[in-house]
Formats: C-alpha cells, sequence, structure tokens
C-alpha cells in the first residue's frame, strides 16, 4: 500500500501544479489558448495574467482571528470531488482508506491498490517479470478472489470464473482482473463514495485542501462556498453565468444516458436561456460564441456535440475567476466556512471500531444477515411467552366457548377480524412515526366529504347484514349433533 502511495506522490510531483490531469482539467488548462481565439469578440477577459496567484494576508477584521492565512488561488480543482479524482490523488486516498477502515471494508481499496501495482509492473517482454507478475497476481487471487480468504471480496460467480478463464491463460495478460476491478469500482461509486464524501473523514480532506489554496471549480462542488460566493457577487450577469456553469456541467455529466432528442432539448433549453437573441438570461459574449453554439448543437447526426458550450464555458470560469476569486478568498465567509469544518473535526466523536472474531467466510452480508436473523427470533420468542403469561392471566378456567376456532393468541402477531380487517396484537406504535393532525384534512373532510362519510357508513352496515346472513346460513345447514355452531 506505501509503495502505491509513493508511487502517485511521484507522479504528482512530476506533473504542474503537483495534481493530476482530468479531463475537466484539460478545459482550464487550453483556457489561454481560448483567451486568444476570444479576444476578437468584445468579452472582458484579460488578455495577461497576475504574475502571482498568492492572495494577501486578510486584515485583522475579515475572518475573525483565523488561522487559515495565505489561501492561494487556483486555477485547478484541488478537491476530489470525483471518484476518478479520488483513486489518483493520494492525499485523498489516505483518508479515504481510513473510512473504508472504519466501516470493515479495507479489503476493497487494498485489492483495487494491489492491482494497479500489478498493472504497473506487469511486463510481457522479460521473462523474471513474467515469472514475477505471475506470482503476483496467484497472491492477489488467493487473497481477494478465493472465497475461503478472510479478505474475499465476495465476488459474483460470473465475475469469478471470468478471472479464473483469465488466470488460465497463456501468456498471463495485463488485463486479467480488469472484470473484478470494474465490480470493486462501481461498489465505490455507488454506496462507499457517496458515504465517504458525508464522512468525518472527507471533511479533513476538504479542510486541508481549502486551507491551501481553492479554485472557482472547488467553490462550485461546495454548496455552503456557492452560496456564498453567490452572495459576494453583485451583478447579474455574473449570477446568470454561475447558474450556467451549473448547468453546463450537469448536461455534460448526463448527455451519455440521454436519448438523442433529450440531449437536444436540453442543450436548447441552455442555449436559448443564455445565448440566443431573445434569452431570458442573455450573457452577452459576441457573436462568433453564439454561432460557434448553434453549429454545434444543430449536427446532423441529430445529437449535441459534447463540446457545444466549451468555449462559452471557459470564457464564463475565467471572467469570474479573474474577477471575484481572489477577493472571495479573503472574506469572513470563506474563513468562516474553514472554521466551521474544524469545529465539526473537533466534536465528531469517532467509536473505536469493534473487534470482530468471526470465522472465514465468503461474504460479510451472509455473515449479517444471520446475525439479524437470530436477534428477529430471539425478539419473536420473548414476545411470545410475553403473551402466553398475558393469555393465562386473562383466559378462564372453564372450558372455552364452541364458537371460537381461532388458534392459541400466543402463537399470532395479529389477527383478522369478521369484516377482513387486521389488527395487530402487540404494540408496534414505537415503530411508527409520530403524526401530526392535519387540521385542514379534518376540516375539509368534515364539512366537504359528508356524502362520502356517510357512503362508507352504508357500505359498512352493509357488509355486517351480509356476514350476518351467511352465519345464519351456515348455522342452519349443519347436523344437529356438530360439535360447533355460529
Amino acid at each position: 500500500m506505501s509503495n502505491f502511495l509513493g508511487r502517485l506522490r511521484r507522479k504528482k510531483d512530476k506533473e504542474p501544479n503537483g495534481q493530476p490531469s482530468t479531463s475537466s482539467d484539460v478545459n482550464y488548462q487550453n483556457g489561454d489558448a481560448h483567451r486568444d481565439s476570444l479576444s476578437n469578440d468584445h468579452i472582458c477577459i484579460p488578455t495577461t495574467r497576475k504574475a502571482s496567484l498568492s492572495v494577501p494576508e486578510p486584515s485583522a477584521d475579515i475572518g475573525s482571528g483565523s488561522d487559515h492565512e495565505g489561501i492561494q488561488v487556483k486555477q485547478k480543482p484541488q478537491l476530489a470531488s470525483s471518484l476518478d479524482r479520488l483513486l489518483t490523488d493520494s492525499s485523498a486516498l489516505s483518508y479515504f482508506i481510513q473510512y473504508l477502515d472504519s466501516t470493515d471494508k479495507l479489503n476493497l481499496i487494498k485489492f483495487w491498490m494491489h492491482v494497479e501495482g500489478f498493472k504497473s509492473s506487469f511486463s510481457e517482454e522479460i521473462q523474471a517479470a513474467q515469472e514475477l507478475s505471475l506470482r503476483d497476481a496467484k497472491s492477489i487471487y488467493d487473497k481477494y478472489v478465493d472465497d475461503g480468504s478472510t479478505s474475499s471480496l465476495a465476488l459474483p460467480r460470473k465475475i469469478k470464473q471470468i478471472v479464473d478463464d483469465n488466470l488460465a491463460m497463456v501468456p498471463l495478460q495485463k488485463s486479467c482482473f480488469n472484470e473484478a476491478q470494474s465490480f470493486v469500482k462501481s461498489l465505490f461509486e455507488y454506496r462507499y463514495f457517496d458515504e465517504f464524501q458525508n464522512s468525518v473523514y472527507y471533511k479533513k480532506h476538504e479542510l486541508e485542501v481549502l486551507s491551501d489554496g481553492c479554485s472557482l471549480g472547488d467553490i462550485l462542488k461546495v454548496q455552503p462556498l456557492l452560496l456564498s460566493f453567490l452572495e459576494f457577487i453583485k451583478e447579474k450577469e455574473d449570477h446568470d453565468m454561475v447558474q450556467f456553469l451549473l448547468g453546463c456541467e450537469s448536461f455534460e455529466a448526463n448527455l451519455d444516458l440521454m436519448e438523442d432528442s433529450e440531449a437536444l432539448g436540453d442543450a436548447m433549453a441552455l442555449y436559448e436561456k443564455y445565448f440566443s437573441m431573445q434569452a431570458t438570461n442573455m450573457i452577452d459574449l459576441g457573436g462568433a460564441i453564439r454561432a460557434e453554439i448553434e453549429s454545434l448543437i444543430c449536427e446532423e447526426s441529430g445529437r449535441p456535440n459534447r463540446k457545444a458550450f466549451r468555449t462559452a464555458k471557459t470564457a464564463c470560469f475565467f471572467r469570474l475567476h479573474d474577477k471575484y476569486l481572489s477577493d472571495f478568498l479573503k472574506t469572513i465567509f470563506y474563513h468562516n466556512y474553514l472554521s466551521e469544518l474544524q469545529s465539526m473535526i473537533d466534536f465528531t466523536v469517532e467509536l473505536p471500531r469493534q473487534v470482530r472474531n468471526r470465522k472465514a467466510s465468503s461474504s460479510d452480508v451472509a455473515s449479517s444477515t444471520d446475525s439479524l436473523t437470530h436477534a428477529f427470533s430471539r425478539h419473536l420468542e420473548v414476545l411470545e411467552k410475553k403473551m402466553n403469561v398475558k393469555d393465562e392471566q386473562q383466559t378462564p378456567t372453564g372450558s372455552p366457548s364452541p364458537s371460537k376456532r381461532s388458534t392459541p393468541r400466543s402463537s399470532r402477531l395479529a389477527e383478522i377480524d369478521e369484516m377482513g380487517r387486521y389488527h395487530a396484537l402487540y404494540d408496534d406504535t414505537h415503530s411508527q412515526a409520530p403524526q401530526k393532525p392535519m387540521r385542514i384534512r379534518t376540516t375539509l373532510r368534515k364539512y366537504l366529504d359528508k356524502n362520502s362519510l356517510k357512503e362508507e357508513e352504508i357500505a359498512e352496515e352493509v357488509a355486517r347484514t351480509i356476514i350476518r346472513d351467511m352465519q345464519e346460513m351456515v348455522a342452519s345447514s349443519d347436523p344437529p349433533n356438530s360439535p360447533t355452531s355460529f
């Protein structure tokens, strides 16, 4: 694990600004090129950048005495706001490892990191390296794929069979664990990453990153900072730019999941709201950008191009970045948020993880299910004992009435009355959320639904009459020596 984190850190040191490039970072890196192309239009974007991006120390009345000083303006996002960025950021990954360890799912990230190390050292040309890769693959299989291992991932049977077939191939392929790795990544994406973002470990990552520097991309991802940033902005057109950036990000994130007609409709909605001649929230970036958006939206394929709003997005980003970010990082809003993060971390009680002496099993889910089943069975046993005692106290010494054919009450949790209605035989008020009486609905029902209430009463009386007639018919048809009668 330490070797893998070390490789990530060395990779970060080789890259500019100490951060790996992502798909969203490419747009920011190409910003200067877009500035040149935008200079022919009437767009208020500076043609030169400031030599130093360091923010001056906040004045005495800003930040309420906060210790967070020297916060730098960053051009690229610093927070691990996506899973792909998290898995390539050694600092954020260390907090994710701590979170998974606290949930007893450390084997998932260990498997991911071991497979990444296996891929980075894999070689097909050198015989010695290939033998080493084969031993590494066997070690990974025995530890994480084999059902008998204590660190087993409990892979689905189909994926496990694919891994078995891949390892049986000669020569061994670098992609032999790809299916298992995709399965683990899906677990990260659809469950653990969201939980991690709501945990104290992500707050620690947030505090560490934002205390050093912040970009406009980070502000757009953090809702409290975004709301404060919108309050800080004075001009309406700049407010519209922020809304456009958020809408554009949502459009690009969901584009692959939409049909052609739906994608075209969303693209046209953004265009008509912000860039058309009849736009309700006009963002004036010039005729050239408007023509580019129109041509990339209305392509021959009938599907809008993913890069339809890239130039407009870059122009809005740099205008907001250069106009507001440096001053915003010196405001009390930003420093109060850092103080709130620190307070949340300080006052969060991290309970010690329970030590579990469990047998080697293929799935943690199975063990948890067994424990729940056992606990529910014990609850039923206690409940039945209590009901038996209650029945013994209430049942008379004489023989039971022949008109009652029901089973002993102690063995049931509910009953159906003569009208077919369900009634619980235990107190379930603790499992129901308290509901406030809806006075408006009660009043309206009282004064406006009199006919409905009367119909309900008549229907219930008719049902009782029908049931009574059926009971009399059955009683009259029983033979004289029948032991039961109604």
